[in-house]
């Protein structure tokens, strides 16, 4: 009997001291990693870029910009961020130790010619399968706001004909 007890003392002994070694000999990888800060403007008016995409180069790790166009994230000193958002040119930009980094994105020169809505749904098959209609830039007139009024109308009535 005793030596059954001796058995079970030595057992929990070394997978203790087993479990106490592995967890000192991991290396904290996230230590590394220093918090940087900073804000993306347009280059232009320098006004603050909402929802632009700031991701660290190589990883699945990004945020958004908010309101005001600023944003934290914690990244290597040796990282590389990657900056990009709709209409504007994408940037990379290396940390290099920085912990505030500014940024001015470039507005792309392509303007968009057509727009495409594509719409999913269920129907009977006797009213509906499928159809495609265009909607001309020459009939818009104004500014953008009657523009999506016109094109939200002229879909409205195409659609429930």
């Amino acid at each position: 009997m005793r030596n059954g007890k001796y058995l079970k003392q030595q057992f929990f002994i070394r997978w203790t001291s087993l479990l106490l070694l592995s967890f000192f000999l991991r290396t904290p990888v996230s230590a590394q990693d220093i918090p940087v800060a900073g804000t993306v403007t347009v280059e232009k008016t320098n006004e603050p870029l909402t929802g632009a995409s700031v991701k660290i180069k190589g990883t699945v790790t990004s945020v958004l910009t908010d309101e005001n166009g600023r944003f934290s994230l914690k990244v290597s000193p040796a990282g590389i961020l990657v900056i990009s958002h709709v209409g504007y040119e994408t940037l990379e930009m290396a940390v290099n130790n920085r912990r505030t980094i500014n940024i001015s994105l470039v507005s792309t020169s392509a303007a968009l010619d057509e727009v495409l809505v594509v719409g999913y749904g269920t129907q009977k098959k006797v009213n509906l399968t499928g159809a495609v209609d265009v909607i001309s830039n020459k009939k818009r007139t104004g500014n953008l706001p009657q523009y999506r009024k016109f094109c939200r109308d002229n879909l409205r009535d195409w659609i429930f004909r």
